[in-house]
């Protein structure tokens, strides 16, 4: 858990999580934005995916991602590395271990884009009404996920939960991926730092779309609908 970092925007230093057993994401660093000399990422035997560090945009140091051994979702390094980066990096030992072409050409990585739903219940003919307590604590036993603080989007707040997936373009019953995600009052499913799109560890093709709400009927995408690499 480093949510402990949320309130951080600037480290003048390094960054580095190593040698941890029971860090399985990232998420924390939602105000982060720079980092003043390395970011490292090394032996974290449960770590799957760094999508916490894609609110990065500058990095005055080098990358190393070494040694995670479940680690095979890179989505989290596209932002910085589309934003100038002209560091060193080194991405080996991990499960997967893609090239900066592969990052940069979003290969296996597709952005969903903001989508947007309207739940009948907190629905008032605009948008929809904030008033629900939101539990820190993802409801889909598919992807569990434990956000704290929720984050406050003033004049936009946080609906719910909702589980979106992404299924086989040929059998649609075939679920590829499932991800919690919030709902915003406008209708748009965000990431979990309430802000950015859904970033799916899967290349470029096409998908069916599902998303679920704990209280409604679940939904999907008429037809497979096309993606690619961010």
């Amino acid at each position: 858990d480093i949510t402990g970092l949320s309130g951080i925007s600037i480290i003048n230093g390094d960054l580095k999580f190593a040698g941890n057993n029971a860090l399985s994401q990232l998420d924390g660093l939602e105000n982060l934005n720079s980092i003043g000399d390395d970011l490292s990422i090394v032996l974290n035997p449960s770590l799957q995916n760094i999508e916490g560090v894609s609110v990065i945009t500058s990095i005055g140091g080098s990358i190393y991602v070494i040694d995670n051994t479940a680690l095979d979702s890179f989505c989290g390094l596209y932002p910085l590395m589309s934003n100038g980066f002209n560091g060193s990096y080194t991405i080996v030992g991990n499960l997967t271990n893609p090239t900066l072409g592969d990052i940069l050409n979003g290969g296996p990585c597709i952005a969903l884009g903001i989508i947007k739903v309207y739940l009948e219940g907190p629905y008032n003919s605009a948008n929809m009404n904030s008033t629900v307590t939101i539990s820190n604590d993802s409801p889909y036993f598919e992807d569990p996920e434990t956000v704290n603080p929720i984050p406050l989007n003033s004049g936009n707040e946080i609906v719910d939960w909702v589980l979106v997936q992404l299924r086989n373009e040929n059998d649609s019953s075939v679920i590829i991926e499932s991800q919690s995600a919030f709902v915003l009052q406008d209708g748009s499913i965000v990431d979990l730092d309430g802000l950015t799109p859904l970033q799916f560890n899967q290349s470029s093709g096409n998908y069916f779309i599902s998303i679920k709400h704990r209280n409604h009927l679940e939904i999907m995408s008429a037809n497979p609908v096309p993606f690619t690499g961010n």
